[in-house]
């Protein structure tokens, strides 16, 4: 069975947008009206936040969510920079067995 879906971070000039999406490789798509709508309809009502490692933070907290519930996240945890629409990096992929201890392993001692 296949869950196809990821928690996307998408980076954007204005910063950061965090959401579990469906079919992600319609970001792969040339740039379209299609593809703007789907990133409007996926990301626009979500929180914008400047700081990358608390984009991290907040995928690493919808991820544990949905396999503390039994779910499954079939393409992990993904960042897609883009420039508005234009993609212009590929996906970077965290791997699903260091992916939570990484964002909140024991390395940091920092309470914050």
């Amino acid at each position: 069975m296949s869950a196809d879906n990821t928690v996307m971070i998408l980076e954007t000039n204005d910063g950061f947008r965090v959401a579990e999406i469906q079919a992600a490789e319609n970001l792969s798509e040339p740039d379209s009206e299609f593809k703007r709508e789907y990133i409007s309809a996926n990301f626009a009502e979500k929180p914008l936040l400047s700081c990358e490692q608390d984009a991290w933070k907040q995928a690493a907290a919808i991820y544990t969510t949905i396999r503390a519930s039994g779910g499954y996240v079939e393409y992990g945890v993904q960042l897609v920079k883009l420039d508005g629409n234009k993609e212009v990096a590929t996906p970077s992929w965290a791997e699903e067995d260091d992916f939570c201890s990484e964002i909140y392993g024991d390395k940091d001692d920092d309470d914050d």
